[in-house]
């Protein structure tokens, strides 16, 4: 396939998939069982404890992927086009952990929105960032990263505002169709490899794997996890595979 017909199809798809969610699918409201959450334990003064505490990890994650992109500074070619979507895709894990620990502190609509905000800039933050290793650097940082992060903050807005999950769920989702679109038309990148999206996206189906069974887990660990404290944790692991398999190649 010629490299002037791959962004079409890519393009294509994109457009395809949103236009069936917008147009087919009815307006998602957000369902107030999902606020609902199996381990409600307080402990040392905090509500909702493993569901709090287990965010700190994408703090600690995201800070790891900013201080592996410090290290590449001028490192072969590690340029500054390089570095800022995954700085965004870092910066919006980092920040995951807090918004997510607020809303978990007193789950309602309200702090959910501060927990889904920040996750959208990583999810953009990432795609922006294939873009821009595998098809163009100028197209990626001077177009792709500020659009897609435009409409990641965009989903989180319009969701709070109208109720409608239509347009997060696509943010969410459609990275998980592109990425790997994007790698096997362009397979040759410099950063970015299929080990590290491999492994942030098994990491990310067991998180949606075991917050769908978040009671169930609990029980199986014998009250110990819960299935959504796992997800906290199997979710901070994808963004790490990224972080672990760039520092590789320094």
């Amino acid at each position: 396939m010629s490299d002037t017909i791959k962004p079409w199809v890519v393009g294509g798809v994109a457009l395809g998939l949103a236009a069936a969610m917008l147009i087919f699918v009815a307006p998602i409201s957000q369902p107030l069982a999902y606020h609902d959450f199996a381990d409600l334990r307080d402990w040392l003064g905090i509500p909702n404890f493993g569901d709090v505490m287990s965010n700190v990890p994408f703090i600690a994650v995201g800070l790891y992927g900013l201080w592996v992109l410090s290290r590449q500074r001028g490192h072969g070619n590690w340029t500054a086009d390089a570095r800022l979507p995954l700085a965004a895709f870092f910066i919006g894990v980092a920040l995951v952990g807090p918004g997510s620990a607020y809303y978990h502190w007193a789950p309602d609509n309200a702090t959910l929105f501060w927990d889904r905000l920040p996750m959208t800039v990583g999810f953009m933050g990432l795609l922006a960032a294939v873009i821009t290793d595998r098809v163009d650097a100028r197209i990626g940082v001077r177009l792709a990263l500020p659009v897609l992060i435009a409409v990641g903050v965009f989903s989180a807005v319009y969701w709070r505002i109208t109720d409608d999950l239509r347009v997060y769920i696509l943010v969410q989702f459609l990275p998980v169709v592109i990425i790997p679109m994007i790698m096997w038309l362009w397979s040759h990148g410099k950063w970015i490899t299929w080990r590290a999206i491999i492994g942030a996206f098994v990491f990310y189906a067991l998180a949606k794997l075991t917050e769908h069974f978040d009671g169930e887990v609990l029980a199986f660990l014998g009250k110990q996890l819960s299935g959504h404290t796992l997800k906290h944790l199997f979710a901070a692991m994808g963004p790490l595979a990224v972080a672990v398999t760039l520092n590789d190649q320094s």
